[in-house]
């Protein structure tokens, strides 16, 4: 795989791109997608931003996430897709 490591990708298409193998730890992503790229568990996003990528969950669930940041959404979708966990929030009172 390639070294994308603390890497700034700024409009980057992944869509469906085998990334197997690639170490994108603590890369930030800016405008990019990585939908339905092919990822294993060599796949690394350890500590990366995420939050300027689409990324569909079911493409990453292989992947080393650990340290990843996501926006609320990604992490709710992911949660929710993963392990069936519906994040709700907490009304003020």
């Amino acid at each position: 795989g390639r070294d994308f490591k603390k890497q700034k990708l700024v409009g980057v298409n992944f869509t469906e791109a085998g990334l197997s193998g690639c170490d994108f730890a603590e890369a930030v992503f800016e405008n990019c997608s990585v939908n339905g790229s092919i990822v294993n568990e060599t796949t690394s996003f350890e500590g990366a931003d995420l939050r300027g990528a689409q990324v569909s969950s079911d493409g990453l669930a292989k992947a080393q996430l650990a340290g990843a940041l996501m926006s609320p959404e990604q992490a709710h979708r992911m949660l929710l897709e993963w392990h069936g966990v519906i994040v709700v929030e907490t009304p003020e009172i």
